[in-house]
C-alpha cells in the first residue's frame, strides 16, 4: 500500500472517530445517558495477511474504545464497540468477495449488522462480536495467537492470489 492509502485508512477508521468522539464528549457529558459506538471489524481482533493497516486502524479503535470507556466510567457516557466480520456491501471488491466465497467466510447482510448495533445500544454490554466462529476466534487470539495464526496460515497460498501479497 502506499503511503497515502496508509494515511487515508488510519484517518477514516481511527483519527476520524477519535476526534469526533472528543469534540463531543462536552455535550454528552450534560446529558442524563449518552452513548459513543465505535463500529469496528474482526480484524480489530485478528491482525489477517493482506489487510495489516485496515488491521492497525481497527485494532486501534478498539483500544481506544476500551480506553475512553474507562475514562468516562464514572459519568453519563458509555463507550461501546462493535465488532462485525464479513460484510456484504457494495465496498468490497471483485477480489474480497472470490476471496471470501473460495474461503467459505460467512457474509453477513447488512440488516444483521444493524440489528447486532439496536441490541449493543439497548443493551449493558460495552463490546460485541458478531458471528461464529469469529466472535470464537477473537477471543481465542487474545489468549493463544500462534493456534489462529497456524490456522490463517494455512490460507496464505489463497489470501495472497486474491489480496496479491507478494
Amino acid at each position: 500500500l502506499s503511503e497515502q492509502r496508509i494515511e487515508k485508512i488510519m484517518r477514516l477508521n481511527t483519527l476520524t472517530p477519535m476526534l469526533l468522539s472528543r469534540a463531543l464528549i462536552s455535550h454528552l457529558s450534560k446529558q442524563e445517558q449518552a452513548q459513543i459506538v465505535n463500529i469496528g471489524s474482526t480484524f480489530g481482533s485478528i491482525g489477517y495477511p493482506g489487510y495489516s493497516a485496515y488491521c492497525a486502524s481497527k485494532y486501534a479503535l478498539r483500544g481506544f474504545s476500551e480506553a475512553l470507556g474507562r475514562e468516562l466510567a464514572d459519568g453519563p457516557i458509555s463507550v461501546k464497540y462493535l465488532s462485525p466480520r464479513a460484510t456484504q456491501t457494495s465496498l468490497n471488491s471483485a477480489n474480497v468477495m472470490a476471496m471470501n466465497k473460495e474461503l467459505k467466510v460467512a457474509m453477513d447482510s447488512t440488516h444483521v449488522v444493524a440489528g447486532q448495533l439496536i441490541k449493543l445500544l439497548e443493551g449493558k454490554r460495552h463490546e460485541l462480536f458478531i458471528g461464529w466462529p469469529e466472535k470464537f476466534f477473537s477471543k481465542l487470539n487474545q489468549l493463544a495467537p500462534s493456534l489462529v495464526g497456524k490456522s490463517i496460515i494455512k490460507q496464505l497460498p489463497v489470501i495472497r492470489r486474491y489480496a496479491q501479497l507478494n
